[in-house]
């Protein structure tokens, strides 16, 4: 029984040490993640949403079902004026809350001089 157990520590050792590169970044980016989350728990209910969040919805019913769940539940709502199309075209949450906006809602100022900063010697 000991020489088994001793057995199986030397070779968990030996295959700790030849893990890849990625392999300790996935790892890291795990523990990292994980800490973040607050714990294993955590990171599973925010890795479940940003997979539901992707979930296409296949009808535009629906689409508009859930969006206008959304407007009540979260204030001030979804702006669907602002948005380049219309509501019902967004397949999913994740395109929904990462859309474009119309450019008269954001206007990028535009500047005739341009301001250069030389350092002093």
């Amino acid at each position: 029984m000991i020489c088994t157990s001793v057995f199986l520590i030397r070779e968990a050792i030996s295959t700790v040490n030849m893990i890849s590169p990625s392999k300790e970044i996935q790892r890291e980016q795990y523990r990292q993640a994980k800490s973040i989350h607050g714990g294993f728990w955590g990171y599973w209910v925010a890795t479940i949403s940003i997979q539901l969040s992707r979930l296409w919805l296949p009808t535009a019913k629906l689409r508009l079902l859930l969006y206008q769940y959304f407007n009540q539940k979260y204030p001030p709502g979804i702006k669907d004026n602002e948005a380049e199309l219309p509501l019902e075209e967004y397949p999913s949450l994740n395109a929904l809350f990462t859309r474009g906006i119309k450019p008269e809602y954001r206007p990028i100022a535009r500047f005739s001089t341009v301001w250069a900063i030389a350092s002093a010697k």
